[in-house]
């Protein structure tokens, strides 16, 4: 199997300078073995799905989309600051439930503008094609999407 770099851990705390309001983040979680389908497995699949709407209906998270790659996950998650708690309970029910095993923490990145987040919902739903497991992102079956709070 092929050794991929470990990720450092990231602070997730947003700089004191921006003022509170709705911020986009562009959000990675990583399967621990990578190169794997482990994630799109039907019952694993429809388990992330199910806990993604059950985490969104709740107000636990505001989620844009969740898209489920063979063996990571993309996410557009909003609100006031990156919900790191929310993540790890979500990647902790979801590893329990379905036996994920997740790599340590996550990748994020804020996104400063709607332009950004047209860009990376864009890269979200073209990801599959990229990866040649569909030929129009509409055929990918494994995602999520909400109603941002600016629909």
């Amino acid at each position: 199997m092929k050794e991929f770099p470990v990720r450092k851990r990231l602070n997730h705390e947003i700089p004191q300078f921006i003022r509170d309001s709705v911020h986009f983040f562009f959000i990675t979680l990583c399967a621990r073995h990578r190169g794997t389908k482990c994630l799109i497995e039907a019952t694993v699949a429809q388990g992330l799905l199910n806990a993604t709407r059950h985490y969104h209906e709740r107000d636990l998270w505001g989620c844009l989309i969740l898209l489920i790659m063979p063996d990571h996950v993309h996410t557009i998650l909003f609100g006031q600051s990156v919900p790191s708690g929310t993540i790890q309970s979500f990647k902790r029910y979801t590893a329990r439930e379905h036996s994920i095993s997740w790599e340590e923490g996550f990748f994020e990145h804020r996104l400063r503008d709607h332009r950004q987040v047209d860009h990376k919902l864009r890269y979200i739903l073209e990801n599959p094609v990229r990866a040649e497991l569909v030929t129009e992102p509409d055929d990918w079956p494994f995602k999520i999407c909400f109603p941002g709070p600016y629909s």
